[in-house]
């Protein structure tokens, strides 16, 4: 029943997320054109619109937290062999449920940091190289957390 709760969440968190997100683009799209139209320079549209792009970053990471839900609870109700993996009890499993959700959570927080960049582009920085470092980082981790979980689970066999 586990399962289907987490399959349930994470498909209304991403249906919401991908809403809300098209919805604040078409919004943000609208307000460009009205700021253009009114003779606004380009290079202040950022201030009217920071809001607007800090509410499509949240929903972005709304929509890619609902992706991992729906994710972990098909694969988890699927498959009696992660299933297996994800619950057993060793300390390698648990490291690697860890690392994953942990790995996940920060390459999507700094995924949807960098939406701001999407929408404000500058020249490239030290900062643009970082938050693309960090994503890396994020998708090591969850590699390292996978391969700790399949390693307990050929352990245990």
């Amino acid at each position: 029943m586990a399962n289907g709760i987490t399959i349930g969440v994470g498909a209304t968190v991403l249906a919401v997320g991908l809403f809300l997100v098209f919805s604040l683009n078409a919004i943000y799209n609208q307000q460009i054109s009205y700021l253009a139209a009114l003779g606004v320079e380009v290079s202040n549209f950022g201030l009217g619109l920071d809001n607007l792009i800090f509410l499509l970053s949240f929903s972005a990471l709304l929509a890619i937290m609902g992706v991992y839900l729906l994710a972990i609870g098909t694969l988890v109700q699927l498959s009696p062999r992660v299933r297996a993996a994800w619950e057993r009890k060793d300390s390698k499993s648990r490291m690697g449920t860890g690392l994953i959700s942990g790995g996940f959570t920060f390459a999507s927080l700094t995924a949807a940091s960098g939406i701001r960049d999407l929408y404000f582009p500058v020249t490239a920085s030290w900062y643009t190289y970082a938050e693309v470092s960090l994503v890396v980082i994020g998708l090591l981790m969850i590699l390292a957390g996978a391969l700790f979980i399949r390693s307990s689970y050929l352990k245990s066999r």
